[in-house]
């Protein structure tokens, strides 16, 4: 858990929940450090390991759902995710033992500008760890900004979980929800994915997503992450100015992305183009238009986005929804 929020200093020993006090033996307490609808965490020294922890003690409202919720994430022992310690209870109230994050919410890092690569870097590794986590739960529950843990890795650790991570940036997911409660897998997977393509948002509000891009409904969270890997992946490479000596090549990149997943909205895409320079709208044009009509030669290619271009486009898009949809 997060070691930077403000708030107030308690006394050693006790802390207070529902507006009780708690004694915490074993643990002395050295802050507050978040405070949601359910729990309560603190910065705490474990006294008998001489260990800083994160210790998370649920409320009335949380504490039907603490056991399950702490189930549900200790198994996943992974450099992307929160490492849980220990399960236990105290005087009525449940409390877990977690590891301790040095950084800040996703949410609280984004209440400050935040350079665009550093950005792309927190997806991609938002993402490697929503991935890993699906590979043993049906759905996170809950994984949205304030979930994610972001912090330095100045000896760029993290890089190994993003491919051409940007930024010196560390990413650990925490909390997971109690989606198996409620036993109705599509709409909790429904429900995972709105959550994923709101974070995706609030990454990159700068980029004006819904004017990019069209998203669609109703997809399984695993399909809706890959798309938004395929987003966040064109933001990245259209950006990347280090790219702009090769127009040619960046157009067919480029091409292949907007061809392969056909959810961007080319005009938006052309403004995009136009103020990163990393080619010109003439050649993408050309690929774009090459591709769709079958041209073997792009010189050959329309150099424009006319209405036939985009009515082709479409298309591509109708078929593509309708696959989609059939494999989630």
């Amino acid at each position: 858990m997060s070691t930077s929020a403000p708030n107030n200093v308690t006394t050693p020993q006790g802390v207070t929940v529902d507006g009780q006090s708690v004694l915490t033996p074993g643990f002395n307490i050295v802050r507050e450090i978040g405070r949601g609808a359910n729990a309560v965490v603190f910065e705490a020294v474990d006294e008998l390991l001489s260990r800083r922890v994160a210790l998370k003690i649920w409320n009335k409202r949380g504490l039907s759902r603490a056991q399950f919720e702490t189930a549900k994430i200790a198994p996943l022992e992974h450099p992307l995710v929160v490492r849980t310690y220990q399960f236990n209870w105290l005087k009525g109230h449940a409390y877990a033992v977690m590891e301790l994050v040095p950084g800040v919410s996703c949410k609280e890092w984004l209440k400050e500008s935040q350079p665009l690569d550093s950005r792309i870097s927190v997806w991609k590794l938002y993402s490697a760890a929503l991935k890993y986590i699906y590979n043993f739960e049906e759905t996170h529950g809950d994984p949205h900004v304030g979930n994610i843990l972001v912090f330095p890795d100045v000896d760029r650790f993290y890089d190994r979980y993003a491919e051409f991570q940007g930024a010196s940036i560390g990413v650990k997911i925490a909390d997971m929800g109690t989606s198996k409660v409620h036993n109705l897998v599509k709409k909790m997977q429904i429900r995972e994915a709105k959550i994923i393509w709101e974070t995706a948002g609030r990454i990159f509000k700068d980029q004006s997503l819904s004017r990019l891009w069209f998203h669609p409904n109703g997809l399984s969270h695993k399909t809706t992450l890959n798309l938004l890997d395929d987003l966040c992946e064109f933001i990245s490479f259209s950006s990347n100015s280090a790219y702009s000596d090769r127009a040619s090549e960046n157009a067919s990149i480029l091409a292949n992305l907007i061809i392969k997943t056909p959810l961007f909205k080319l005009e938006e895409v052309f403004a995009c183009i136009k103020k990163s320079h990393i080619t010109t709208s003439e050649r993408l044009a050309r690929r774009i238009n090459s591709r769709l009509f079958g041209i073997t030669n792009t010189l050959d290619a329309n150099e424009i986005i006319n209405e036939e271009s985009e009515r082709a486009y479409a298309a591509l898009r109708e078929d593509f929804l309708k696959k989609l949809a059939l494999d989630s």
